[in-house]
């Protein structure tokens, strides 16, 4: 039996520091941790030591409810052949205009104003690096990002799956990106690593904690289901 990824590309590129509608979200607490004490420099996440300026803040939400509300608010990036949102546990929150109040569903909870708790937290994540693991796709990323190239098909592709406004979106990306005929070079050991990534890595753990067919069950047929398959909480 093969295997299947349903790629939502706008979550993915959240995760990939790029702007998006996105808002991120994790359903393991101590990712949650992390984030909540860690200030992100030049790309990099180190732990809060100055809290007068900063206060460490869990938001927490029931997902199940959410998805009820409308299924297509929460998207499960996690499950997507790339391994930074796998170990993030991550999801993404679409916060278009019709969600917009979504986020009145969430419960603040003021964390303690610790040092030594941030350290200790920054430093169970291996200094950041079992979360954000060293990874081909982020040379992808680089490269469409210093090259500043789009390629026309891709981009028209993507328009039509997402359904997006191809003449606003094109004049917006112009400003920064030049759309062209030409394709990004994946250099063969970087795509052979994420085929390797996906083969070893991802599909086992898919494997081990969630079958495809019974999350399309829950999203298709029964929302509650969603219940059985992940924890109640987004944090």
């Amino acid at each position: 039996m093969g295997h299947f990824f349903e790629f939502d590309l706008d979550a993915v590129a959240q995760h990939y520091e790029f702007a998006t509608n996105y808002l991120d979200v994790t359903k393991d607490v101590r990712v949650a941790l992390f984030f909540a004490y860690t200030v992100c420099k030049d790309g990099k996440y180190y732990p809060v030591q100055d809290f007068n300026e900063y206060k460490p803040t869990l938001y927490i939400a029931n997902q199940s409810l959410m998805h009820v509300i409308n299924k297509n608010i929460v998207r499960p990036v996690g499950f997507q052949a790339v391994m930074r949102p796998l170990l993030q546990t991550a999801f993404a929150l679409n916060m278009t205009s019709e969600n917009k109040d979504i986020l009145s569903n969430f419960i603040e909870i003021e964390l303690p104003q610790s040092p030594e708790v941030a350290l200790a937290i920054y430093r169970s994540f291996n200094d950041g690096r079992d979360i954000f693991p060293d990874e081909p796709v982020m040379s992808l990323k680089n490269i469409v990002r210093e090259r500043r190239e789009l390629n026309e098909g891709l981009f028209k592709q993507y328009c039509r799956e997402y359904k997006k406004p191809e003449a606003v979106l094109r004049e917006k990306l112009e400003e920064n990106f030049r759309i062209t005929n030409t394709l990004p070079l994946i250099e063969p050991e970087m795509f052979t690593k994420m085929t390797s990534e996906v083969y070893d890595k991802l599909i086992p753990w898919i494997k081990e904690n969630i079958s495809y067919r019974k999350c399309r069950y829950a999203e298709e047929n029964n929302p509650n289901a969603y219940q059985d398959l992940f924890p109640k909480s987004l944090v």
